[in-house]
């Protein structure tokens, strides 16, 4: 109904615009060149997890000056927009716009036109009449080139994180901009209020030790060492939410350059992350409290049965839907060193086909969405948190997402590999060895990933 709407609002754009293209006005003023660029254009907004009332007022706003351009936005699926975006491109039936994870963009820098340093589109002027005239709003057609932001306004304006992923090199060796994000999303600590009054357990943990001790606290088991209580999900890969970016968290807290993951100075640090991880899963552990029997670890959190469960803003609605009852906060992600935090980031941009036919057309719109005015109106509607700098302090009064707004700018991620996907297999074969393989432990399975993932730069 709502693309209904959508739709009967541009045709009336579009037949004001034709009005003046027809009207003495334009046979004076517009050039043969605006009249060009002012034909009917249509958009293509492929994304994930927005629906399109998310969209809905910024294009409402973009067509009072752009009432030629019409931008039509599908929401796919998770697990098959990937696929359907390299069907789409190799049939030639792509998007102009489309979303990329930030573990993307650098796999995907070849379908992608960078930013170009400005770009020249016909607008609609609205002058007003001057106070007490009768006249109404006068319009007029401009032709208006405007600079793109530049490297260092993303360095200056949005979170460190967004502009180790956003900017990358052409094939000439030059910095460029690749895309642009409405958020930024950080791993935060969900934990369950009534399992920890229990305990007497009064404030969530804010290192990785009191966690430890909070677990040891809030795991039971039965007579025969099952768990019925988990204190946290944690130690397995398969069953547990976004395991490897808890895993990118510890690594990055004990200081490993994922970028560098394999080099001899950060192994053993991973490995060190790798012990600690796998120890909430190995029965002879103090902390053991999760093992790969267990359910999914969201689900099993959203029964009440998990004190501690690691997740995203995007998690709190759905944990609210599937149980509508359960008493949860969320609190920062435990740190290794509380006075030099570190977190991990996780979040979508947009950006700009190469092989579409209205490449200009298309960034126009992505940095009009990017303008903070309407960054705030996205946020507002989504209630994610922001990526962008100056909307921090703002964001900090809202309390649902005021955990995840207070690590964005210590947030960081994977940046450089090109095939991030094969990163993630490789993760899963290693637990894969540790756990169906009695003669490997966690030393050598991690040599043996380390082979994997030089094959992903």
């Amino acid at each position: 109904m709502k693309f209904l709407k959508t739709n009967f609002k541009f045709k009336i754009l579009l037949l004001i615009l034709f009005l003046l293209l027809t009207s003495g006005f334009q046979c004076k003023c517009v050039s043969w060149t605006v009249r060009k660029k002012l034909e009917p254009i249509t958009l293509n907004v492929w994304g994930v997890w927005d629906n399109s009332d998310a969209f809905e007022k910024i294009i409402t706003k973009y067509n009072r000056a752009h009432p030629n351009i019409n931008i039509k936005y599908k929401k796919l699926r998770y697990e098959e927009y990937e696929n359907t975006l390299l069907n789409a491109w190799a049939e030639g039936r792509g998007p102009d716009i489309f979303y990329i994870h930030n573990t993307w963009i650098a796999k995907y820098k070849n379908k992608i036109a960078y930013l170009p340093k400005e770009i020249e589109l016909p607008y609609i002027a609205y002058k007003s009449p001057l106070p007490g005239c009768k006249r109404k709003t006068e319009q007029s057609i401009e032709l208006k080139k405007e600079i793109s932001p530049t490297i260092n306004d993303i360095k200056n304006n949005y979170a460190e994180a967004v502009y180790r992923d956003v900017i990358l090199k052409d094939k000439d060796g030059r910095n460029q901009i690749y895309a642009f994000p409405l958020f930024l999303d950080t791993l935060a600590l969900f934990y369950n209020r009534d399992l920890l009054d229990s305990a007497n357990i009064v404030f969530p943990p804010a290192d990785w030790d009191e966690f430890s001790e909070d677990v040891r606290m809030l795991t039971k088991y039965d007579i025969n060492r099952k768990i019925i209580q988990s204190g946290t999900a944690l130690g397995t890969f398969n069953n547990i939410e976004r395991p490897l970016d808890i895993l990118s968290l510890l690594m990055l807290q004990n200081g490993v350059n994922l970028d560098s993951l394999t080099s001899k100075p950060f192994f053993q640090r991973t490995l060190e992350a790798l012990n600690f991880y796998l120890d909430f899963a190995s029965p002879n552990s103090e902390v053991y409290s999760w093992n790969n029997d267990l359910p999914n670890s969201l689900d099993l959190f959203a029964q009440g049965k998990v004190a501690f469960f690691f997740g995203y803003s995007h998690d709190i609605p759905l944990l609210k839907s599937k149980a509508p009852t359960l008493d949860f906060k969320v609190a920062p992600a435990p740190q290794v060193n509380l006075s030099h935090p570190i977190n991990y980031a996780n979040y979508w941009a947009e950006t700009v086909f190469k092989g579409g036919k209205h490449v200009d057309e298309a960034w126009n719109f992505v940095l009009f969405m990017n303008k903070e005015g309407n960054i705030k109106d996205y946020l507002k509607k989504t209630n994610k948190p922001t990526a962008l700098r100056s909307l921090i302090k703002e964001q900090e009064n809202n309390l649902q997402i005021k955990p995840f707004v207070d690590q964005v700018l210590t947030a960081d991620s994977w940046h450089k590999y090109r095939n991030f996907n094969y990163i993630e297999v490789a993760f899963k074969d290693m637990f894969d060895q540790i756990y169906n393989n009695d003669d490997v432990d966690a030393k050598e399975a991690l040599k043996s990933m380390g082979t994997k993932i030089d094959m992903a730069k």
